[in-house]
């Protein structure tokens, strides 16, 4: 049999509600040179009745008795997976038709390319659409992003067969629920990464709140991926632990002035931190660091707006110029021409 080009992983757990139409939506694909395979993990609702009831032979369906855990089973997809290419999908979403194909036609053309996402319609149970999930696109922004924070949809990524068993990568159980952001981290290593800027996924959202000590886990497995990623630069910047935790909490939205009497200190942190990221990728082209300041000076800026005293934010902003003359440059066009500056 004739190895496919793309493998789709799809873990199964209870969601029968859905798993039709994430199915369905996959054998819609305009491009049609693919293996679904899928693992259910125990379900008790029905889930496997539902996918056996499609007879398409591209879908491999492997079934467990006993729940052993997501990401179990997407480790078991890579090892699985024929394809060239492995691209990921959830059994609550839905992929839009051209999917496959543009993915396809981005790592054709970018052969250095190791992972593309995708933006995302955020959808409710219903499938009505609750928002969107927009993220930088250019491999750049990309990596800058990846030191502090996860800038892919999950079930939206492709990623190259290759890389994965070249280097041995793949999901690490320990870091688990923030397994993927650890993945892309060690991907992004060894070529370039991008998102489509296209919504190609619905991402559905669902009401059920995360207990406090899942979310506990999912902030600490997170930490340990942006110490990881901070490594290298400890040799310039002696950030601490605490000050790599600070910098996260800032680029996720936490405003300087929760940082009390630190907030300069994050503030200098991140803009060193810039550059030095930027100095030592030597990036060929001026829009490559254009597209990075292009994440970092509007979060300074919306920070800054956020200050509760005008006395307090200009501090902010005198403080922001002083490590960084282009930030100035960037507040003066906003303010005078209504657009952004590099």
């Amino acid at each position: 049999m004739d190895s496919p080009y793309v493998s789709i992983i799809m873990p199964v757990y209870n969601t029968a509600s859905y798993v039709h139409e994430a199915i369905d939506s996959v054998l819609k694909q305009s491009f049609q040179d693919f293996e679904l395979l899928v693992y259910d993990d125990g379900s008790t609702d029905g889930s496997v009745s539902v996918i056996e009831s499609f007879s398409d032979p591209r879908i491999r369906l492997v079934k467990s008795e006993v729940n052993q855990g997501y990401t179990t089973w997407l480790n078991r997809g890579l090892q699985d997976s024929r394809g060239e290419l492995i691209a990921r999908m959830d059994a609550d979403d839905i992929s839009a038709p051209e999917r496959l194909e543009k993915q396809v036609a981005w790592m054709r053309k970018n052969p250095q390319g190791v992972l593309l996402g995708t933006c995302c319609r955020l959808i409710d149970a219903k499938g009505a659409e609750v928002g969107r999930k927009l993220h930088p696109t250019s491999n750049a922004a990309l990596q800058w992003e990846l030191l502090l924070d996860n800038p892919f949809q999950h079930p939206s990524v492709m990623m190259r067969a290759e890389i994965l068993r070249q280097y041995g990568l793949e999901y690490d159980l320990s870091l688990q629920p923030t397994e993927d952001y650890g993945l892309w981290a060690h991907l992004a290593l060894h070529g370039e990464v991008g998102n489509l800027p296209e919504c190609l996924l619905d991402y559905r959202v669902h009401d059920t709140q995360i207990s406090q000590e899942k979310r506990h886990l999912q902030l600490s497995c997170h930490d340990r991926v942006v110490e990881h990623q901070l490594g290298p630069f400890d040799d310039i910047l002696s950030l601490s632990s605490e000050s790599k935790v600070a910098l996260k909490e800032f680029v996720q939205g936490e405003v300087l002035e929760k940082f009390a009497d630190k907030a300069s200190g994050v503030l200098k942190d991140y803009l060193q931190l810039k550059r030095v990221f930027i100095n030592r990728n030597a990036f060929e082209s001026n829009q490559e660091v254009q597209s990075i300041k292009a994440r970092c000076y509007p979060l300074i800026w919306r920070s800054i707006m956020k200050s509760s005293s005008c006395g307090q934010g200009f501090r902010f902003f005198w403080g922001a110029i002083q490590c960084d003359p282009g930030f100035a440059r960037f507040v003066l066009g906003r303010l005078l021409f209504k657009r952004d500056v590099f």
